[in-house]
């Protein structure tokens, strides 16, 4: 995977993965140096371009510790639903955007295996993803899953990643 870095106008950086289509990424970020309420997880961005996020440092790596968790979860669609999964994410209902500890989603898919789909999400640390990943929040979050969507068996799965630097 090759990933190009640049800064663009308004402190907004670009990342473009070679690997694949972007469905769709969505930024969240509380501000420690503003505690208003009004700045609080506010900083949302609908990717219009190849995987981009405002203010790139502080969302991959977190001034409190300098580095992030990251989970990676990955599945591959058996059925001719993927163009409906994809518009699925597309179109999100954003539950997760508000969790505590939660910094980004991307949903990605690979170029060369178009029914696969990858979801990384990035948190503040392993135990604000695990105290997602078993609340009703993750559970209602699914409820857009298109009917009749079959996976290829064993295909599912998460990976957990320690973010190192940016």
């Amino acid at each position: 995977m090759s990933k190009t870095l640049s800064r663009a106008v308004g402190g907004t950086f670009m990342v473009s993965f070679s690997f694949g289509e972007v469905i769709g990424c969505m930024t969240s970020r509380s501000s420690k140096a503003d505690p208003s309420p009004n700045m609080t997880r506010t900083s949302q961005h609908r990717c219009t371009a190849p995987v981009c996020t405002p203010d790139l440092e502080s969302v991959i790596a977190p001034a409190e510790t300098g580095s992030c968790f990251v989970a990676l979860s990955k599945f591959t669609i058996a059925n001719a639903m993927a163009p409906d999964v994809k518009t699925a994410f597309r179109n999100r209902p954003h539950k997760v955007d508000l969790v505590d500890g939660f910094l980004r989603l991307e949903v990605i898919s690979p170029v060369d295996e178009p029914n696969e789909i990858w979801l990384i999400t990035f948190w503040r640390d392993e135990a604000t993803f695990d105290s997602w990943h078993g609340s009703h929040l993750y559970h209602e979050s699914h409820e857009g899953i298109p009917k009749g969507l079959k996976l290829v068996p064993k295909s599912a799965g998460i990976r957990r990643f320690e973010g190192v630097a940016n």
